[in-house]
């Protein structure tokens, strides 16, 4: 997968990865993309949408969701990821630390 790294800010939403990937003979466009409203920021992970290049028929996926609101002496956060968990700063894949993240 080609990706550029880096972050783009249009108002609230921040785009932070944006790759292509030809897997499985479809043509993939991926993104990492944020949304912040005031204290609450949305993040999707992995968001994207692929079609094969014979005929127009997009598949979408998403790989993580993640919601965190921070104010004034309150945090609280959460993320789905699909395909493992994260614990601490570490990876989980059925219950195996998942090295090299």
């Amino acid at each position: 997968m080609r990706a550029r790294h880096g972050r783009s800010t249009l108002g609230p939403v921040q785009l932070n990865r944006v790759g292509v990937r030809y897997s499985d003979q479809n043509l993939w466009l991926l993104f990492d993309a944020a949304l912040s409203i005031g204290a609450l920021r949305i993040g999707l992970e992995g968001l994207g949408v692929g079609s094969p290049l014979t005929r127009m028929e997009p598949h979408f996926t998403l790989h993580g969701l993640e919601v965190d609101y921070q104010s004034e002496g309150l945090e609280v956060g959460a993320s789905l990821l699909r395909g493992g968990v994260f614990v601490y700063g570490s990876r989980y894949r059925r219950g195996e630390r998942v090295r090299g993240v």
